[in-house]
């Protein structure tokens, strides 16, 4: 286990691949390191950023999937991971990331939505 790990969350997705959740509290992030029997080198990794905005809210900025490893249903898998992390710990969301807001209107569950506290949209 990764020592920055404070535990990991293992999500069984559909092609059985084992996908395993960390989260880097120093870095502000939760990760899936991914790898591809095609490639050499380091794992990629898929990664949530966020940054706390006051205690009891934390702002969900930046969801990045690699290239090579997109249209997996990994970003949902991280999501979903991060979302439960949140609510099971008594925390409110700003979802400033457009992936989440997606992902939140496609999955309105109520446990999530209760824990939402705006969606922000960027002028980029």
């Amino acid at each position: 286990m990764d020592e920055t790990n404070e535990g990991a969350l293992c999500l069984e997705k559909p092609d059985k691949m084992m996908l395993v959740v960390g989260h880097n509290k120093k870095e502000t992030e939760f990760y899936i390191k991914l790898t591809d029997e095609t490639l050499k080198g380091a794992p990629e990794r898929a990664v949530l950023q966020y940054c706390w905005v006051r205690p009891g809210l934390v702002d969900l900025h930046h969801t990045g999937v690699p290239d090579q490893f997109r249209h997996r249903g990994i970003a949902a898998r991280l999501a979903k991971a991060v979302l439960d992390h949140f609510v099971s710990n008594g925390v409110n969301m700003r979802l400033t990331c457009t992936y989440l807001q997606k992902y939140v209107r496609d999955n309105p569950i109520p446990r999530y939505m209760s824990r939402i506290e705006e969606f922000v949209v960027h002028a980029d």
